[in-house]
């Protein structure tokens, strides 16, 4: 990424920019779109990133640092219920941008990107820190957590989960990536929400970034709800076994 002002980063310096979706759009895209397309909000999220980023600096592949909460059924048979604490899935994953395609055939593109993370990720603590695997020592300049709908625990004494923000974290601390995009909906109201450092970046810089990751996530619900045509993968149909001739010739004969 290139910086206002290239800087060590310290959570003191931390400030926060962010926009709303209206509540339309955002039911098109946690509601309406994964049922028709079967594309999940983060692919949604992720391509309208991997776009603006190429609009604000000409990035055509970049190391993203995914997030999520760990209490999902990734691992068959694995039972948190007894467990207390907030676990966290982490791992980075390339994104390549290739303005050559359509806007329906990229957001495809990212979708298989991101399917091709075995596991969603899941070995990558063990074969960064436990193996010290040399391919996997590095550090995205950018983190991403779609965090989902909160509902109501993001009212009352949790104030939107504010405890995310950087008064949560000691002003001391060092932050190794650039960016952090936090997605959450409250309300039935998507918020997106940049944090950076404003030793690197001026407000207006990154407000920058903002507008077209809006203006993409917005081209790209109109097309899902309007006009997507969908392309199919064997990796979207992993109990089949399927080879893509085999999958070719079967939609052939629908």
């Amino acid at each position: 990424l290139d910086f206002d002002n290239p800087a060590v980063i310290s959570e003191s310096t931390i400030d926060q920019s962010s926009f709303q979706l209206d509540p339309q759009l955002t039911d098109s895209l946690v509601s309406k779109i994964p049922k028709s397309t079967n594309l999940k909000p983060e692919v949604v999220l992720i391509t309208a990133l991997a776009l603006a980023l190429y609009d604000w600096r000409k990035i055509e592949g970049f190391c993203l640092g995914l997030e999520s909460h760990g209490r999902g059924e990734k691992v068959p048979n694995m039972d948190v219920s007894r467990t207390v604490g907030w676990l966290t899935n982490y791992y980075p994953v390339r994104i390549d941008v290739d303005t050559s395609q359509s806007l329906n055939n990229f957001l495809i593109s990212v979708k298989h990107q991101l399917s091709e993370v075995p596991g969603d990720g899941l070995g990558y603590g063990v074969l960064r820190y436990i193996r010290q695997s040399p391919s996997l020592n590095q550090t995205p300049p950018i983190v991403f957590n779609y965090l989902g709908n909160l509902g109501s625990i993001a009212s009352g004494r949790f104030d939107g989960l504010s405890m995310l923000g950087h008064s949560s974290r000691d002003d001391g601390s060092e932050r190794e990536y650039h960016l952090e995009l936090n997605v959450k909906i409250t309300g039935e109201v998507l918020n997106c929400n940049i944090s950076y450092s404003r030793a690197e970046y001026q407000q207006l810089t990154v407000n920058e970034l903002l507008d077209y990751i809006e203006k993409h996530l917005i081209e790209i619900i109109d097309l899902c709800t309007t006009n997507f045509q969908a392309i199919y993968d064997p990796k979207d149909f992993p109990q089949a076994n399927l080879s893509k001739g085999d999958l070719d010739n079967l939609l052939d004969q629908l």
